[in-house]
């Protein structure tokens, strides 16, 4: 009799431990990245992810290794590390190589001290290359909280005749600063580390800001990734364009960018979208979404993804995200 007590408490204990597994289970699998974690990472996922219920924390939506980045952005050493952060509907992207950095475009206005902020978390406190690509807000609304706080070697922008508020509080912060300001021409190039960054496309004489954009190429060993600002089709179009695998899309992902002859020549295998989340303009609009599919393009999007890290090692390059937004809104 007491034998068949003890196998009788053992089978109980067993269904009681099927039951939670289960359960567990259920939890996990209510998106596919809980069920790709099992068959990747096997009984170390579904213990994460059984502490994440117990505790209240579980995101099904959510890594184990996602869950140890929400907070923590890094440069990897000896690597050219690129950040496309998310500012809402607006642009800023760093690049770092070697320690000398390249910041292009910094958000709009109420994006400027919460740019700063994560700048000066990752250490920086020198910007060797600043680039407003155009005059628009959404791309140099916090450039003059960068300039009031980083020593800043190089300023690049289409200069012209523009005027808005926003505008002027840059060239002002500038010239406070002593801070030269230089229109690069098609052609020029620089290094960050060793980087190179090419302009490919800047007309400071057009009365559309948006093509005033400064486009810029940069090849890291075998790696090239393109960063199109608010360039249009009618950019596009002036030039042949270079392989890339990464292609930073034009315009928020705005029809009037990203042809279908610009990405036949440029053949991107991953794009990059940085977007506000239900913005009012529709960005990005469904028919750049279904070009990129139809040409097998791996996308990212800053209002569905965060922050954005491309790690280089010049051979190959890995994609992170980061649930960090600096939309100051």
């Amino acid at each position: 009799m007491a034998k068949k007590r003890k196998n009788s408490r053992k089978n109980i204990l067993k269904i009681l431990f099927m039951v939670c597994v289960i359960a567990i289970l259920v939890g996990i699998g209510e998106s596919q990245n809980g069920w790709k974690n099992i068959k990747s990472d096997g009984i170390n996922a579904i213990i994460y992810n059984a502490n994440q219920i117990i505790s209240g924390e579980h995101d099904s939506n959510k890594t184990a290794q996602e869950d140890t980045e929400d907070s923590n952005l890094s440069v990897q050493s000896g690597d050219l590390t690129i950040y496309f952060f998310d500012v809402g509907q607006a642009d800023s992207t760093l690049l770092i190589d070697d320690d000398e950095v390249l910041l292009i475009d910094a958000g709009n206005n109420n994006d400027g001290e919460l740019l700063v902020k994560q700048l000066k978390s990752l250490d920086i406190d020198k910007i060797d290359y600043l680039i407003g690509t155009h005059a628009h807000e959404d791309h140099i609304g916090g450039i003059d909280n960068v300039i009031n706080n980083f020593e800043v070697e190089k300023f690049l922008m289409p200069f012209s005749d523009y005027d808005s508020a926003t505008y002027r509080s840059v060239i002002e912060a500038a010239d406070k600063n002593k801070i030269s300001k230089d229109t690069p021409n098609i052609g020029d190039f620089f290094y960050i580390g060793d980087a190179k960054c090419e302009v490919m496309s800047v007309d400071p004489q057009s009365q559309d800001a948006n093509l005033s954009s400064i486009v810029i190429e940069v090849t890291y060993g075998k790696n090239k990734f393109l960063f199109m600002a608010d360039a249009e089709i009618e950019n596009e179009e002036i030039r042949l364009w270079n392989d890339v695998d990464v292609l930073k899309v034009g315009h928020h992902g705005s029809s009037t960018s990203t042809s279908e002859d610009f990405l036949m020549q440029t053949k991107p295998e991953t794009a990059i979208i940085s977007v506000g989340k239900d913005n009012s303009y529709g960005h990005p609009h469904t028919e750049i979404i279904e070009i990129l599919e139809d040409y097998n393009v791996t996308t990212y999007r800053t209002d569905e993804d965060g922050t954005i890290k491309i790690t280089s090692n010049g051979e190959t390059y890995d994609v992170q995200t980061f649930d960090i937004s600096l939309d100051g809104k």
